[in-house]
């Protein structure tokens, strides 16, 4: 029988008419059936109707504002000054070079820092917030965007409602709408119809049966019809009028005195352009901040230079001499570094989407790689997550649980004599009964059948389930013996109340009537939780035949705990279970509120336990060892019992061998004051019955002890600590919206491996910054020490030679070393990326660590390589300037600068000395960018030496020289842009420079290595106490 289609409405419902409508009413004029959910066709064809569930509001990524950004900084302001000096002395060729260079330069941080930002952009798309639906009479995730009006929609602790609902089930539920109202309390909410007093409409925090658009529920759980999305709900008006901006919007002032609207909007252009000189905070990275000051820096340098140039001259500054500070100037500034920069950063976005961790935070891509304490969630990261019931303590005796995660037909639950008990078997036990009904109805998962179990889809022939791993493993449980929620919702039982699991109280009870003949209801109160939660509630007990025992004695009470404990030793995740029944006489069924929580959560019986099993995954074993391996130090901090813990951490190598008093429960270590804590000489490695302040308490004693925390977490509660984390690490397949939007990292997996993945990425990421910063710094300090140094060779009219012009440095920085760096950038990451201290670190045998690129080895080695680099340079020009006709200093200097012509017999050899100073340091940049590969492994002769491990780099090396070659053998290009022609038995020089340059660094390198051996020979990571030398030095930007 064809399923009749959903009438789709003229138009979407507003609040103002939805609240005083009965939800079958709201459900007819949206054109939905209330025994039917939409289709998936059905939602399209409403989706392409009606738009995106989006406020519309954000723009995306602005181009024009991009673009400015990267016109405006240190470097072209440089550039453009020195393009205008070329006017004033009209040499107009160099003129034209350098307009082209700071456009090419421009263009090319434009179009890569767009890209980078509308990958971002993409990305924090992939972790926006979802929503459940009921579709095909299916509950699906989708994401927000996605939600259309008559969607059924299915909300929880923990999620940002999607769009504008009118509800039709809430249970204990309860909503922050402070965004809306201004109220900081949330609001209980209901599902009756409102009424206007006086024909006045309700306020919007007073509709109590609605849901708003991007608000927070805060307790409970709900179900409504969408009736409005987008602009269209509450929070989309208020975007509305946001985005208003009439003619009079900036010309409103006020007459108190206070600053006008045009005053505000002055400020916030002239605070947009200071943002975009680095002058205002902004969004970019600290790594980008500290290039961004650098380039500052070295504008401060350019002029000091510019003026050491005007001095060398005796201040009679002729063309030649503004020709000159050009050179100097343009010799400063890395032009082709910022652009090299963003592209890497966009390229580390897409490595970490690839290891299935999501940036929301640019800054944590650069950050991640100084993480010494992982804080990790057991359940569901360290663990599987998919969690099955492996035994049961029912009555003092215990029973055997088989069979597999999901499929309730692939095992069964065997009595204490193993024999397979029986649904009838159940369903005539009185203590069996209501255990199982417990697993079943004090649940909030379904669990679906396949769709056809011959299927080779493997979607359509496996059970599927929706809710908490635990809980699913207790519908399973209960299905097992035919007690699945459907099977006993099925008769005259009807849900009630339900007082939702409470982190704090780590408990959950559920209500249910069931219906007599006689029209009265026998009442069932389901609780499941940690054991001594569930005792303190409970007055009784069963005994092993089955009889109510009065009172919980001494010996019961250790009875169980010791069953507990032997659960937890096998590493069960163990929970308690109770009930109690009540007659209710009256026809009406009763309404319970939040607040008689303490008068529900009594007089309970006590049932049992059930031991659920989260195997670890394969992969956290051998992440563990990597942590160690690299100086990380992992905590455990999980809801579970100790013993479930301790077991678990055993297994995967948290805890070592004699480490159990490194175990402690949140109750013990709450309890301490932040002085007893620091007093600790090691922090705990697991805290079990941890609650979201134990893990904020934990991350502040970590940062009291300088250390750099990563910190997950799942549920709304655990929002403060990820905000208090240095990274914070929102699961995404189970992490609520508030956990997401509150992290810096979002997990696709919800794998602890992946955060180990991540952190070796960002390692990587980090040491290629550092390599492609190395070549390009390098490469600045030769050029403006040949042309510094240079100004003391001079011609015979006592004017300075150009050792290189103005257009030779800016190829040399913008072709020569961009591609190389771009290559460095992609460099894949060395085999002991895993085995050092995080960057940043200070320990006994390095008290000057930093976690900037500008390390005092770095510096070092900028300041050998450059020096190296620019004093063969120079020679080169001088010798063979030196030896030819005229001599070092026969030539005039003036003549020999001018681009507009050219003299063979004046200056031809002047010519070729600058194409030999040119040359040199062309190849040896391009050979050194193989040497920035490794800080401290030998270029020729180190294990990945050989070109096979970057042939990226190699051929960028070899296009590079080729390319280079053209500039000098071009007639007219090379004389009148370049102002160097082509020379002869000079090669033997340039070839003889490289070399020595390469032999300077491998004596440079070996002595580093040394260094470095006997500074490790003092102080190794591996040892069990080396982490608590570690800590984290502080942030320079």
């Amino acid at each position: 029988m064809a399923t009749k289609k959903a009438t789709q409405p003229e138009s979407m419902l507003t609040g103002d008419e939805v609240y005083a409508l009965h939800y079958e009413e709201v459900h007819h004029r949206l054109g939905v059936d209330l025994e039917k959910t939409l289709t998936t066709d059905e939602a399209r064809e409403r989706l392409a109707k009606y738009g995106e569930n989006v406020l519309g509001m954000d723009g995306g990524v602005s181009m024009l504002k991009v673009f400015i950004t990267n016109l405006i900084n240190p470097m072209n302001i440089v550039l453009i000054l020195a393009m205008v000096l070329s006017i004033v002395v009209k040499d107009y060729v160099q003129t034209a070079v350098i307009a082209v260079v700071v456009l090419t330069n421009t263009l090319i941080g434009f179009f890569q820092e767009f890209r980078s930002e509308n990958a971002m952009a993409a990305l924090k798309k992939l972790s926006a917030p979802t929503a459940k639906v009921v579709r095909d009479d299916k509950a699906a995730m989708v994401p927000s965007p996605e939600v259309v009006p008559g969607d059924i929609v299915m909300i929880e602790e923990g999620d940002q409602v999607p769009a504008d609902i009118r509800l039709i089930e809430a249970v204990g539920l309860e909503i922050d709408e402070m965004l809306l109202t201004g109220e900081s309390l949330p609001v209980r909410k209901h599902v009756d119809s409102i009424f206007a007093n006086d024909g006045e409409p309700v306020p919007v925090g007073d509709r109590k049966n609605l849901a708003f658009s991007s608000t927070i529920v805060t307790r409970g759980r709900g179900k409504g019809i969408v009736y409005s999305t987008g602009l269209n709900t509450e929070v989309g008006r208020i975007a509305t009028l946001l985005n208003a901006d009439g003619a009079d919007a900036f010309v409103e002032y006020d007459t108190d005195g206070n600053m006008s609207t045009m005053k505000r909007f002055r400020r916030k252009a002239a605070n947009r352009i200071a943002r975009m000189l680095g002058l205002k905070k902004s969004t970019k990275t600290p790594l980008q901040k500290s290039l961004h000051n650098m380039m500052y820096m070295l504008l401060f340098f350019c002029l000091i230079l510019a003026v050491f140039v005007f001095w060398s001259s005796k201040w009679n500054i002729t063309d030649l001499v503004g020709l000159y500070a050009v050179a100097v100037g343009v010799a400063i500034i890395p032009e082709g570094l910022p652009a090299v920069v963003t592209l890497t950063m966009a390229l580390g976005v897409r490595s970490m989407a690839k290891q299935k961790a999501l940036v929301r935070k640019l800054t944590s891509l650069e950050a991640v790689g100084m993480v010494t304490n992982i804080c990790s969630d057991k359940t569901g990261t360290l663990t599987e997550g998919k969690m099955t019931a492996k035994e049961c303590w029912i009555g003092g005796r215990s029973y055997a649980v088989t069979g597999t995660a999901l499929d309730p037909t692939s095992g069964s639950v065997h009595n204490p004599e193993g024999k397979v008990i029986t649904t009838e078997e159940v369903r005539a036990d009185a203590m069996l009964r209501p255990f199982f009904s417990c697993a079943s109805l004090c649940n909030e998962s379904s669990l679906t059948p396949p769709e056809d179990p011959e299927s080779d889809d493997p979607a359509k022939a496996t059970w599927n389930a929706i809710g908490d791993p635990t809980e699913i493993a207790l519908q399973v449980l209960a299905a097992r013996v035919n007690f699945g929620k459907p099977v006993l919702l099925r008769g005259p039982t009807t849900f009630v109340a339900e007082m939702p699991f409470d982190p704090t109280l780590k408990r959950m009870t559920s209500i249910y009537a069931t219906k007599s003949e006689k029209g009265a209801y026998t009442l069932d109160y389901y609780m499941k939780g940690a054991l001594e939660r569930v005792l303190e509630c409970s007055v009784a007990h069963y005994d092993a035949t089955g009889k109510i025992v009065q009172g919980l004695s001494h010996e019961f009470v250790a009875s169980a705990t010791h069953a507990m404990e032997a659960l937890a030793d096998k590493g069960l995740r163990v929970l308690a279970i109770a009930h109690r029944a009540m007659e209710w006489e009256s026809k009406d069924l009763p309404t319970f509120d939040f607040k008689e929580r303490p008068t529900v959560e009594q007089q309970m019986v006590f049932l049992g336990l059930v031991g659920i099993m989260d195997p670890p995954r394969e992969t956290s074993a051998p992440s563990v060892r990597v942590c160690e391996q690299a100086g990380i130090e992992v905590h455990m901090a999980t809801g579970d019992h100790a013993k479930t813990a301790t077991a678990i951490a055993k297994q995967i190598g948290i805890l070592k061998p004699g480490q159990d008093e490194l175990v402690y429960t949140a109750n013990k270590f709450d309890a301490l004051s932040d002085a007893e804590i620091d007093a600790l000489p090691r922090l705990p490695l697991v805290i079990a019955r941890c609650s979201p302040e134990t893990k904020v308490k934990l991350v502040a004693a970590l940062h009291r002890r300088r250390k750099f925390v990563a910190m997950t977490g799942d549920g709304t509660n655990d929002a403060p600590a990820l905000k208090n984390a240095d990274i914070g690490i929102a699961m995404g397949l189970m992490g609520s919206d508030v956990a997401k939007e509150a992290s810096d990292l979002v997990l696709t997996d919800d794998n602890f491996a992946t955060i180990v993945a991540a952190i070796a990425q960002g390692r990587r990421i980090f040491e290629n910054i550092t390599k492609f910063t190395l070549n390009f710094l390098s490469g600045n300090v030769s050029e403006v020490i040949a042309l510094i140094v240079g100004l003391a060779v001079r011609g015979s009219d006592d004017l300075a030679y150009f050792p290189m012009s103005a257009i030779q440095v800016l190829w040399l920085n913008m072709i020569t070393s961009s591609p190389i760096c771009l290559c460095l950038a992609g460099e894949p990451a060395p085999k002991d990326v895993m085995q050092r201290p995080p960057r940043g670190t200070v320990t006994k045998n390095d008290k000057h660590a930093t976690t900037s690129v500008f390390t005092r080895p770095f510096l070092a080695d900028v300041g050998f390589y450059g020096t190296v680099a620019g004093a063969l340079s120079l020679s080169g020009f001088i010798i063979s300037l030196a030896t030819s006709p005229l001599g070092l200093h026969g030539y005039n200097a003036e003549v020999c600068a001018s681009h507009s012509t050219f003299d063979e017999e004046l200056c031809g050899a002047v010519y070729e000395a600058r194409g030999v100073a040119f040359m040199t340091l062309n190849t040896i940049l391009l050979v050194h960018g193989w040497n920035c590969r490794r800080a401290y492994e030998s270029t020729l002769f180190g294990p990945e030496s050989g070109i096979k491990h970057n042939m990226p780099l190699f051929w960028a090396i070899i296009g590079g020289f080729l390319l280079t070659l053209i500039t000098i053998l071009v007639p007219g290009l090379n004389t009148r842009v370049f102002q160097q022609k082509l020379f002869g038995w000079q090669w033997g020089l340039v070839v003889g420079f490289v070399v020595v340059f390469l032999a300077a660094s491998e004596v440079y390198k070996l002595i580093k290595r040394r260094l470095y051996a006997r500074s490790s020979a003092q102080g190794r990571i591996d040892s069990p106490i080396a982490h608590e030398q570690i800590e984290v030095s502080q942030i320079r930007n």
